[in-house]
């Protein structure tokens, strides 16, 4: 690690030239020595922060935040919060604040803000692992991930040039990003950010954390510092990959989250709900830090990796329609049970005379046949998760937010047909009851009695897991489907995805493609489950 390289010295001259950085001012650097020092007290502390009064006040107005006050009164003074917080919190919220502050975007082609967001919503993230894994010290894990991408972060905003021809560079696969990175400023990322907080006398437990991680490695991780240093370059990545960064580590989302699991000792469901309890707290406390909560949104672009695709689709929800703690009990409350299944007992069937988009939108032939391309539409994918998340936030009727959903499987995913079935009000017979794309076969022949040793569907609608059948002429699915199936739908290849609410199955989604060799591509499975999960929270949150 040379800290005397030309691209070091430059970042230090040039943060001198602009004035000492809020993120690592005078102020900040005694709120970490006082916040460390075991013979403080929090008059101490408290004098510190009180000298910036920004840092003051936004403090107090986080202090005062549901996610960090709970019933503990009013805090209308440091000393106070520092009591009720702890001098570790305090001085993370610091470093929090001033990272966020520090950074203006000059330049939007690099997205500075999206690192920002990255390293915050990653930190957040890091921290509801530690506090589910038993990690003694939570405070140190949150700043080790905040800190952990600090020299690319620095080099974007003090060396702009240098960063966009690295961006640039990153599309050579002979390469490693590391080795691009020697080429083009002398010295990796990691090391500028390791010097740098070293030079702003940063513990070693945190610079260590800020080295290069080998994801690649089965070792397991022993003793707090190489735990923190996992941690710190498995949720960076991860969270990296939801925002679309495309210079994260190689490795698909559900094996980052097996390293997590390795890491941390927690299943995976453990792990995907710290993740969405991190975006929460994220949304909760973003006007607090100044940050827009549209930042906070994961990226909806179809990446090819199905779990990262299902978690950004699950994640943009929460994030577009997180209303706080405060409403926790009435999106969970009977009240809203009983709403849904009202709504459900009201579903009367519905054909293509409901649907959403207006008949100018399709590309309609002279014989009045929808014409659909055979790839799914990346711009109508968008459009619909859009027109379905405002149905959802806006409390639009479940029968609405069904029929977008039945609707976008035919427009946007590019499948000639597709149905709703749902369970009757003994849960003994399911029946067709929204319908897009039909010429009335799906209608007539989805009408059965719930029976899970004779009935394909019955299997799906009391299972967990989607099916794909992707040629139904393939002999080895010609045994498992009644034998008037083919007969009666001229499906060639199908999709079929339960709905459950409350632990209990209410009904099926089912797509198909018509035509002899017609199949289903990866893309339009993909399209299909993306549409899927945005109805399971749709029920789910009634």
């Amino acid at each position: 690690m040379d800290c005397q390289s030309e691209t070091v010295k430059n970042i230090v001259a040039l943060s001198k030239k602009q004035g000492d950085l809020p993120l690592f001012s005078a102020t900040v650097n005694r709120i970490r020595k006082v916040s460390s020092d075991p013979d403080s007290n929090t008059a101490g502390l408290s004098n510190e922060v009180t000298k910036d009064a920004n840092l003051t006040v936004t403090l107090l107005r986080l202090a005062n935040s549901p996610y960090y006050n709970r019933g503990a009164g009013k805090i209308s003074s440091i000393s106070r919060g520092i009591v009720i917080l702890g001098f570790n919190t305090i001085m993370n919220l610091s470093l929090t604040v001033k990272l966020i502050d520090t950074f203006s975007n000059d330049h939007p082609e690099i997205e500075l803000n999206k690192m920002l967001v990255n390293a915050y919503q990653a930190a957040s993230f890091a921290r509801e692992l530690a506090l589910k894994c038993g990690i003694k010290d939570v405070e140190e894990t949150y700043i080790c991930v905040l800190m952990h991408n600090v020299g690319e972060i620095l080099v974007a905003y003090f060396l702009p040039d240098q960063y966009l021809k690295l961006q640039k560079n990153n599309s050579d696969l002979k390469l490693t990003p590391q080795q691009i990175e020697q080429q083009v400023l002398g010295i990796t990322l990691q090391e500028i950010g390791q010097c740098l907080a070293s030079s702003w006398e940063f513990p070693s437990s945190i610079i260590t954390c800020m080295k290069p991680y080998n994801f690649k490695s089965d070792k397991a991780a022993r003793g707090h510092v190489q735990i923190n240093h996992a941690i710190s370059a498995l949720s960076e990545n991860l969270i990296g990959k939801l925002h679309g960064k495309s210079h994260m580590a190689d490795l698909p989302v559900e094996e980052l989250m097996g390293k997590i699991a390795d890491v941390v000792g927690l299943e995976h469901s453990v792990i995907e709900t710290c993740l969405i309890d991190s975006f929460k707290m994220s949304c909760e406390l973003a006007s607090d830090y100044g940050l827009n909560k549209n930042m906070l949104m994961p990226s909806l672009d179809q990446s090819g990796d199905v779990l990262r695709d299902r978690l950004a689709g699950k994640l943009s929800y929460v994030t577009n329609n997180y209303r706080g703690a405060n409403n926790d009990q009435e999106e969970g409350g009977e009240n809203n049970i009983e709403l849904a299944n009202e709504e459900l007992s009201s579903i009367t069937k519905v054909g293509d005379s409901s649907a959403s988009t207006s008949q100018d939108e399709k590309n309609v032939d002279d014989a009045g046949t929808i014409e659909k391309n055979d790839a799914p539409d990346i711009h109508q994918q968008l459009k619909y998760i859009q027109d379905i998340t405002a149905l959802i936030s806006e409390s639009g009727n479940l029968n609405s937010v069904f029929t977008c959903v039945v609707e976008a499987m035919c427009n946007a995913a590019s499948f000639d047909r597709a149905v709703l079935c749902l369970l009757n009000a003994k849960h003994s017979r399911y029946t067709a009851r929204i319908l897009y794309g039909d010429d009335g076969s799906l209608e007539k022949y989805f009408d059965f009695d719930l029976d899970a040793k004779k009935d394909l569907f019955s299997r799906v609608l009391l299972g967990e897991n989607e099916l794909v059948i992707d040629n139904l002429k393939f002999s080895k699915w010609q045994n498992i489907v009644r034998d008037d199936f083919f007969e009666n739908t001229q499906a060639n290849s199908f999709m079929a995805a339960p709905l459950w609410r409350n632990n209990k199955p209410v009904g099926l989604f089912y797509a198909d493609r018509i035509g002899d060799g017609v199949i289903i591509s990866n893309e339009q499975q993909r399209a299909f489950m993306q549409f899927v999960v945005q109805a399971r929270l749709a029920l789910k949150l009634r």
